[in-house]
């Protein structure tokens, strides 16, 4: 069915996810603010020493790579550790991006 023009591709059949514990979906949700809370206060003291435009640049490409890496993953534990870093990447593309671009 993959074959299929209409077929849509969805995170339950490619990581496996219809005969798992439900806290194991619940976790892969719960991963991506568990990098925004990490990363909410650091990131941004970081910008201010560093520079935002370096932060921005970098949380941008992380993300990238990351959501990249998430759409050709099959493993659920690489997918968990993807949304953590995606969620890190939160505070360097919207609070320091906006800052940034509130600068120019």
């Amino acid at each position: 069915m993959e074959n299929n023009i209409e077929y849509i591709s969805n995170w339950i059949e490619q990581y496996g996810l219809l005969c798992t514990p439900q806290y194991e979906v619940g976790l892969l949700g719960s991963c991506y603010f568990i990098g925004v809370i990490i990363s909410i206060i650091p990131v941004p003291y970081y910008s201010d020493i560093i520079g935002r435009r370096s932060i921005f640049l970098a949380s941008m490409i992380f993300s990238m790579t990351a959501e990249a890496i998430l759409i050709y993953s099959k493993n659920i534990e690489c997918a968990f550790f993807l949304m953590i870093v995606l969620g890190m990447c939160f505070s360097g593309k919207n609070v320091v991006g906006l800052n940034l671009l509130n600068e120019h």
